[in-house]
Order: structure tokens, then C-alpha cells, then sequence
């Protein structure tokens, strides 16, 4: 019933992630961490991914599917800034909203197929 994947405080480098049935997030990245991903799947979640209180998270190919919201940016620790996600190859199916974004945060979407 919660995250699948969770990052906090450090960099880390996923080859391949096929995420079903999570909770709340399919990967959540926190607190200034540094997070790349090569190849990506999110399945039934309420996020696909998180990136928040300073974290950047990198995708290179995602299909995120059956969530509220497949990416979302946001700070949510005053101590920390927003959070930044840059995808490419980026599909969102059968989702309720593709992004969900803050004042302090950026999602940047290379190419949405």
C-alpha cells in the first residue's frame, strides 16, 4: 500500500523497472537525490513518479499507465527546494493527468509519444 521504489539522499543509477500495483508511488525520489533511469514501466499507482525536495530525477524511456498522476514534482519539506523530473520517450496511458506540478518544481518532457 505504499511506494514500490523509494530514494532519499543519495545518486542512483535503475537499468530496468517494471513496477505493478503500488500503492501510493511506483518510484518515489526525495530529499536532494539524484536519480537515472534507463527503461521504466508504472502500473496501476496513484504516481508513477515522484521527484521532490530537491531531487532530479532523469528518464530515458517510461510508460506509465492506470495512475492519477503518471509524473509528479514537488517540494514538500520546507528545508528543500522543488523537485525536477526530464523524461524522454515519455507515454502515459489510461491516466487521470499526465503531470502535477509546483510553483518550485519542473517536469520537462523531451518527446511524448
Amino acid at each position: 500500500g505504499n511506494d514500490c521504489a523509494d530514494f532519499s539522499l543519495g545518486t542512483y543509477n535503475v537499468i530496468t523497472a517494471n513496477l505493478i500495483n503500488c500503492g501510493d508511488k511506483g518510484i518515489s525520489v526525495g530529499e536532494k537525490s539524484n536519480a537515472t533511469i534507463k527503461k521504466l514501466e508504472v502500473s496501476t499507482s496513484e504516481i508513477g513518479v515522484a521527484s521532490k525536495d530537491g531531487s532530479k530525477v532523469l528518464i530515458n524511456d517510461s510508460l506509465i499507465s492506470n495512475t492519477n498522476f503518471c509524473l509528479s514534482a514537488y517540494n514538500k519539506k520546507n528545508e528543500f527546494d522543488g523537485g525536477i523530473i526530464n523524461v524522454n520517450n515519455f507515454v502515459c496511458k489510461n491516466s487521470n493527468n499526465s503531470t502535477d506540478i509546483d510553483n518550485y518544481s519542473k517536469i520537462i518532457i523531451k518527446e511524448n509519444i
